[in-house]
């Protein structure tokens, strides 16, 4: 009787420990992470896309109605962990891609029109 209660025991622990380290991963996943951007590129950005790299679809525009002005601070919040493209298209129809974006920890970034000229991956004309 000893025995059999020493094995059950012992299933029962191997089966907790399997279940604890399952959920690591998890857990270390459900981590979000914000994007704070501040506009210094003297001019307004009317839409701005966000999507995880590689993917097929843009999604929607993350601005909406708003406009984010130049001077302007703008945070994406909820991120997951991983790596992203951005779209940023301004006034006249030009737009900027940045690609594989890594988002690991909270970002604060000034988004000025030397760094959109030299971060962009691809210009795209109206």
């Amino acid at each position: 009787m000893l025995n059999k209660t020493y094995r059950l025991i012992l299933a029962v622990s191997f089966a907790l420990a399997g279940l604890m380290t399952s959920a690591l991963p998890v857990a270390a996943q459900a981590s979000r992470y914000n994007l704070r951007m501040d506009n210094e590129t003297g001019y307004p950005i009317y839409q701005l896309y966000f999507s995880s790299s590689g993917g097929d679809s843009w999604g929607s525009d993350r601005l909406g109605t708003q406009v984010f002005h130049d001077g302007d601070t703008f945070t994406l919040r909820g991120i997951s962990p991983r790596l992203y493209d951005l779209k940023f298209v301004f006034r006249n129809g030009v737009a900027c891609e940045v690609y594989d974006v890594a988002i690991y920890e909270d970002e604060d970034v000034d988004l000025t029109a030397e760094s959109l000229l030299r971060g962009c991956d691809y210009w795209q004309e109206p």
